[in-house]
């Protein structure tokens, strides 16, 4: 925990703001040199810093520091003690005494931070206005500058520009910026009343008197010498060494012109003559060089007003959230034009720009400097989001496939299944498990909607009607599938149920198979070879005295067959795994057939009746 420690010495003279009196002995400075004092901000712990500001020649705590403060006993660090001065309290402002400078001294401002956080915050004056600043970090800083004003470099001392005359010409590669200096903000390329970028490097400043007939200028960096990517800003200033008193008119970074693509051009207000503004120029991100800054009467009907619509995110039947806007731009800046917006349900507003606002036709009237513009502008609501879930089971994976067709909404849309722990994404997805599913979906604007949906079980019924069957012709046969809820069946001899009864009638052999169908359309099939001897005239097994021979076994597409001579003739049966019978068309040939027959894989029923045993064959 930091501790604060017991106030020690400091300089003769200084400044602590809102605890302690300003002591200050002041020296008039040579005509070649500069008054310079260090302004010290301290952070919560003052008590872990100390500075020194030194020749270039010179090293920290060798006693020749040509201004110096804070904790002694934190020193210049590696065991190196610091001048006498006093401790600072936390948070607050410290100012040393002045010195003078020459613009060829080269000199070091020392920082040093017992407990390695930094925090503290350093302004140099040159003449009275703020030329550097630095914030202190880590346990230390060494910063090196020169004590030279660039020209311009200063709002105070800024040089004078004048309209409809000379143009100014200067240089922003040895300019600086001021501590706290202010900045106009980050609204875009292009977009009046901003930058593109709200940072500030190397910023000159022109002060211009407006002429006492006052009227609309053009400011513009849009002239032959400008070298470089520039940003413009118009400031009416009350006090130029307050920046707290600087008010922003008008800004501009790159408006293009036929000189090149990144210079800068504003349109002024009606000023009043005799009003003192400021102009304000600075590189894209810190791009220096020569710049040519012109200032030109202009005709107020070269203002332009620009605008544009964002429409509502999402639909208001899928959320309600109107959050349409307009916003509007001007040449001449916002706060110069009357602004006056009709739109539905009553809406009237006089800002520039407007929303939240609800879809509909919004009417403008702008007025600027006696002249008007008037335009409709329609915010428009998207269609809502649609969803149609579709399933589909994938019976050899044992899963649903589900798709979910999205209409409305706006761009690419985002689609989430859950149910329970599972979740998984995508307008199309495989692999879901039986369950109560939500289907939520985002598009690219955050717009929501969802649906739930029953996501069948899926998995392939496992039939099995045993082995084939020996018995009389005239017995009765029960067979039966396998149980199950939501299962449907469908036997060769017609029976619908789980349990099928087959009464037999002739000796000789019969192929009965079922088809087993679950809830989710998925399906598996069995079928058994009943074998019948005509036991009521004590014939063996008919199945063994005529056989038949098929080849080749398995099968890709020919099947071949030979028959017993007292069968010659005979067309053969082929039926599937549930029993059914397969078409075919057979080539006889004494006894021989042969037939061609695309079928899927798997096994498969051949017989000829009657009387021939039946036997499996297999496709391949």
């Amino acid at each position: 925990m930091k501790n604060v420690k017991s106030l020690a010495g400091w300089l003769t003279c200084v400044l602590v703001l809102g605890c302690m009196d300003l002591a200050q002995a002041q020296s008039p400075c040579p005509l070649d040199s500069l008054p310079l004092n260090v302004s010290v901000t301290t952070d919560a712990w003052g008590y872990e810093l100390y500075w020194e500001l030194i020749d270039a020649s010179a090293a920290c705590g060798d006693g020749t520091a040509l201004l110096w403060g804070g904790n002694p006993e934190v020193g210049c660090g590696d065991g190196v003690a610091g001048l006498p001065s006093e401790v600072y309290d936390n948070n607050t402002l410290y100012t040393s005494a002045t010195i003078c400078v020459s613009e060829e001294d080269s000199l070091v401002l020392i920082h040093r931070d017992s407990y390695g956080d930094g925090g503290s915050d350093f302004a140099i004056a040159l003449g009275g206005n703020e030329a550097f600043g630095f914030d202190g970090s880590g346990s230390g800083n060494d910063w090196s500058f020169q004590p030279v004003l660039a020209v311009a470099d200063l709002p105070c001392l800024a040089e004078s520009i004048f309209a409809d005359t000379m143009t100014w010409v200067g240089s922003t590669e040895d300019a600086s910026v001021s501590p706290n200096e202010p900045a106009p903000p980050a609204l875009g390329c292009g977009t009046y009343g901003g930058w593109c970028e709200a940072g500030l490097e190397n910023t000159v400043w022109l002060s211009w008197e407006v002429p006492a007939g006052g009227g609309v200028f053009e400011v513009s960096t849009c002239n032959e010498q400008t070298t470089f990517d520039t940003q413009l800003a118009l400031w009416r200033v009350t006090d130029c060494a307050d920046f707290e008193s600087y008010e922003l008119v008008n800004a501009n970074d790159d408006a293009g012109c036929g000189l090149g693509a990144y210079r800068s051009t504003l349109l002024t207000p009606c000023l009043e003559g005799g009003e003192t503004m400021m102009l304000q120029i600075d590189g894209y991100y810190g791009a220096v060089g020569t710049v040519e800054v012109s200032v030109t009467t202009a005709a107020a009907d070269v203002w332009t007003v620009s605008a544009g619509v964002q429409d509502l995110s999402c639909s208001l039947l899928t959320s309600f959230d109107p959050n349409g806007s307009i916003s509007v731009n001007s040449n001449v800046g916002i706060e110069a034009v009357a602004w006056t917006w009709e739109g539905p349900f009553g809406f009237t507003s006089d800002a520039a720009s407007i929303g939240p606002l609800l879809p509909g036709d919004y009417t403008l009237e702008a007025s600027f400097c006696g002249q008007t513009f008037s335009a409709s502008y329609e915010v428009e609501e998207p269609a809502p989001l649609e969803l149609v879930v579709s399933l589909s089971p994938d019976c050899a994976l044992g899963s649903t496939l589900g798709v979910v067709d999205i209409e409305g909404g706006q761009g690419v849309a985002t689609a989430t299944w859950t149910s329970g722990a599972f979740g998984t994404s995508g307008v199309e997805v495989s692999g879901l498990p039986g369950g109560l599913f939500e289907v939520d979906v985002v598009d690219e604007n955050g717009c929501e909607a969802s649906e739930v949906v029953w996501v069948e079980s899926v998995g392939v019924p496992e039939v099995d009607l045993g082995p084939d069957q020996f018995g009389c012709a005239g017995d009765a046969f029960t067979l039966l599938g396998p149980l199950g809820a939501g299962l449907t069946y469908e036997w060769t001899t017609g029976a619908s149920g789980a349990l099928a009864v087959v009464q037999t009638d002739t000796p000789g052999t019969l192929v009965v198979g079922v088809e087993v169908t679950d809830g989710a359309g998925c399906t598996g099939s069995d079928a058994v070879i009943l074998t019948l001897d005509d036991c009521t005239s004590a014939l063996d097994d008919l199945g063994q005295d005529f056989r038949l021979n098929a080849y080749p076994n398995p099968f890709v597409d020919e099947i071949q067959v030979e028959l017993p001579e007292s069968h010659a003739g005979g067309t053969p049966q082929l039926r599937d795994l549930s029993g059914r019978e397969v078409p075919c068309v057979w080539a006889l040939q004494g006894t021989t057939c042969r037939t061609h027959v695309e079928v899927p894989a798997g096994v498969y029923f051949l017989s000829v009746a009657p009387g021939l045993e039946t036997i499996r064959l297999v496709k391949q």
